[in-house]
């Protein structure tokens, strides 16, 4: 009989067992590194899960201890950086556990990161491509919404039996058969892979139900967005991003808004027409696609017939955006930064630029740009960049790709308004503290007439916070940039 030794020996050489042992290590350093950054309790309410493309995955209880953990964010990952350096981990990130945590202290063991599960395929739809598989049961979900809300118009609703269920919003009822064919969600590439129309909130914090914050007639967007009638913004709760310095943070993480049916989210396009907007304006929409896809195309056939943008950070899937194909006209994409520490620092996602880039790409495939005869932008790209203060060569490097790429094919936005949110310092202490200079802003302008680039628009550089929007109020931002037509 050989020993245990042995046997393992002989299935693993030394470098796996190192590997194996460092891996262990490192999921069961948690409860010291927390307490060692007095951080009471953390240990019986969060964990490491999964370590993949250099990024710790946390996974805690509840959004509060991810508020909580994120003050430390840069703590934290420095903790990890000096304990573990063969790993080379660039990131932290964070998610909500999908099960309670137990009272005691929980270590898991070490494991690799596992795949997303395999979605059911049914007998008919075997032989398809998971695109295909995917695009079909989004269109299943599409008809069950539609067919859902014409339902209640009618009134059949109330010709349904009553049951003994803890109730849910009418979105919910309507969504939850159609989501059955998604039990796992990949709609953006965190691919959490949770049940979000049997209430699971995944990174973003949404459940199946279209949440909204506030919609108002926007006039501080590019010259073609507003035009002359102000752009109709539909601001859309949650995120997929994890922006240190968001300026909408309490829509985005912060769960401010409410959740709307169908046809409320139509008769608020509908009132943003019939009030003169240029076009409906959908921010921030990405992991409610479903919802906004099934809304708009039910407003076209209640009588919407202005354009519709899709406002987002391009942190988005292939997948997904084939759905907006139908009903998007224009996309106002970000493009944050190409490097993936910056993007793992500052975004809370490593593999932003290879996301977004292909996003981006995509949309400039689908879409040419097309202006009306008052020079409204109704078809096309416009790719906005947020230039950080102190990493100006993050800058020229996505201009750089935006002359490879883009010029010609879509404008860009150049936007110097970065503005330090109050308290953002103590989170994470290499993002920038200060305006953009005035020597910023004249190199910025530089690399423009270096790299050729004519095709777009750039903010004057004003230094001041008067601008940042506040959703506790009913018109979020000043009167001179917004005209409030919704509020939650």
């Amino acid at each position: 009989m050989k020993k245990a030794g042995d046997l393992l020996a002989y299935f693993f050489d030394q470098k796996t067992l190192t590997s194996i042992h460092t891996w262990s290590k490192l999921f069961s350093a948690w409860p010291s590194i927390v307490t060692k950054h007095k951080i009471a309790a953390a240990e019986s309410h969060t964990r490491v899960v999964e370590f993949d493309r250099r990024v710790l995955l946390i996974e805690a209880e509840h959004p509060g201890w991810i508020q909580i953990l994120q003050i430390k964010q840069a703590e934290l990952l420095q903790e990890f950086q000096s304990r573990f350096p063969d790993l080379d981990i660039v990131g932290i990130a964070f998610r909500l556990s999908r099960t309670p945590f137990t009272p005691s202290i929980q270590i898991p063991e070490p494991r690799p990161p596992e795949p997303p599960p395999t979605p059911v395929v049914e007998e008919d739809t075997a032989n398809l491509s998971a695109k295909e598989r995917f695009k079909q049961s989004m269109k299943r979900l599409e008809q069950s919404i539609i067919a859902r809300e014409r339902a209640r118009a009618r009134g059949d609703f109330n010709k349904e039996p009553q049951r003994n269920i803890k109730p849910r919003s009418e979105d919910a009822v309507a969504l939850s058969s159609a989501w059955t064919e998604i039990k796992h969600c990949l709609l953006c590439p965190r691919r959490c892979g949770v049940n979000r129309a049997a209430g699971e909130r995944g990174y973003c914090g949404e459940s199946a139900v279209l949440r909204l914050a506030a919609a108002s007639i926007h006039r501080g967007e590019e010259p073609p967005v507003s035009g002359a009638g102000g752009s109709g913004a539909i601001f859309v709760s949650g995120c997929n991003l994890g922006c240190v310095f968001c300026q909408n943070r309490q829509i985005s993480h912060e769960a401010m808004g409410r959740e709307v049916s169908i046809t409320e989210f139509v008769a608020i396009c509908l009132k943003l027409q019939a009030l003169g907007a240029e076009n409906i304006n959908v921010v921030t929409g990405t992991h409610a696609i479903p919802a906004v896809v099934a809304g708009l195309k039910q407003a076209r056939a209640e009588g919407l017939v202005i354009p519709t943008l899709w406002n987002s950070s391009a942190y988005e899937s292939l997948e997904a955006l084939s759905l907006l194909e139908d009903v998007i006209d224009v996309y106002l994409p970000d493009l944050k930064t190409l490097d993936p520490n910056l993007a793992a620092c500052f975004f809370n996602a490593p593999d932003y630029p290879e996301y977004a880039t292909k996003a981006i790409l995509r949309m400039l495939d689908t879409r040419s740009l097309r202006t009306s005869a008052n020079s409204t932008l109704m078809s096309g790209v416009i790719i906005r960049h947020l230039v950080l203060p102190g990493y100006l060569e993050a800058t020229r490097e996505t201009l750089r790709w935006f002359a490879e790429h883009g010029q010609g094919r879509a404008l860009i936005s150049v936007m110097t308004q970065y503005t330090p949110p109050r308290g953002m310092g103590v989170r994470v202490k290499d993002a920038p503290k200060r305006f953009m200079s005035e020597r910023d802003y004249e190199t910025v302008l530089g690399w423009l007439e270096e790299f050729g680039i004519e095709d777009g628009f750039y903010q004057e550089l004003t230094p001041d916070s008067d601008w940042l929007p506040d959703f506790t109020r009913q018109n979020p931002f000043s009167s001179t940039l917004s005209t409030a037509v919704w509020h939650f």
